[in-house]
């Protein structure tokens, strides 16, 4: 079963790089929005070729540039990322 995962996850990797996508950027966009998916058109958008990762570059810059606020005396509740 390690194998056939492994497999699958090398595939996508080099799949991505050579149609030039950032696989991380694109794995990163799948999980976000394969719980969407719900039919064979809906996952056919989220293939290599056809995905916009503007969106995913974007959230991911936010996320990472997103910094505690010293002065916040309650604690932080996670509840999933914003609608836009």
């Amino acid at each position: 079963m390690g194998a056939n995962s492994s497999a699958f996850y090398y595939s996508i990797v080099e799949s991505c790089k050579a149609l030039d996508v950032d696989p991380f950027l694109y794995i990163t966009h799948v999980l976000m929005n394969a719980g969407c998916a719900k039919t064979n058109e809906d996952w056919d958008n989220l293939l290599p070729t056809k995905v916009e990762l503007s969106k995913t570059q974007s959230y991911l810059a936010e996320i990472n540039a997103a910094v505690p606020n010293p002065e916040r005396t309650e604690p932080y509740i996670l509840r999933g990322k914003k609608k836009r």
